[in-house]
């Protein structure tokens, strides 16, 4: 994958997709690039484009996941080609202002997306594993034959949806083991 860093604007351009697929691994392809971007010319003049958070040891000889910050606060976006695609971003990628847009589409497009969420039970609060069983046991929330969870306010309104569904990210969730939650946010 080739991503262009356009230091002036402060725009990362992502590859053309291939049959209008593109995946991208958010530690390589973007952080890793944006380092050797810096390393070239006068690049190291622009505005930094990530922050960056991991790596640090925990018990049982594992590491924190990388987490990558685009610094949006300063101005970065990151925008596709002009074709029509699915984008998905392996790795933890956020906006460093959750405020500002992180995505800017071509002219005459428009930026759809959802979060994927992979997490083991182990990573979740005992709150969080509680909430989820009961969105998945209550009519209210989640639909039984879609596994889709609409959760309402006391009012009726919805303020979110999401799937589960097993860490193969096809399978519906049983209640048991990792999950995979896919959020839906569009802008």
């Amino acid at each position: 994958m080739v991503t262009v860093f356009d230091g002036t604007n402060l725009l990362i351009t992502l590859s053309a997709p291939t049959g209008g697929v593109l995946t991208v691994d958010v530690k390589i392809d973007l952080y890793s690039d944006w380092k050797e971007f810096v390393k070239l010319a006068d690049n190291a003049r622009f505005a930094q484009a990530f922050d960056v958070t991991g790596g640090d040891p925990i018990p049982g000889g594992q590491f924190i996941s990388g987490s990558f910050f685009v610094r949006n606060d300063l101005g970065w976006r990151i925008q596709t080609t002009d074709a029509d695609q699915d984008v998905t971003f392996n790795g933890n990628l956020y906006a460093r202002d959750s405020t500002l847009d992180l995505f800017v589409p071509r002219p005459t497009r428009t930026v759809s997306y959802q979060l994927n969420l992979t997490a083991n039970p182990r990573d979740l609060s005992s709150t969080d594993v509680t909430r989820i069983r009961q969105h998945l046991l209550n009519r209210q929330y989640t639909d039984p034959v879609t596994n889709r969870i609409d959760d309402f306010d006391d009012a009726g309104v919805l303020l979110g949806s999401a799937d589960l569904f097993e860490d193969d990210g096809v399978t519906p969730w049983d209640g048991v083991g990792p999950i995979r939650r896919r959020d839906k946010y569009s802008n």
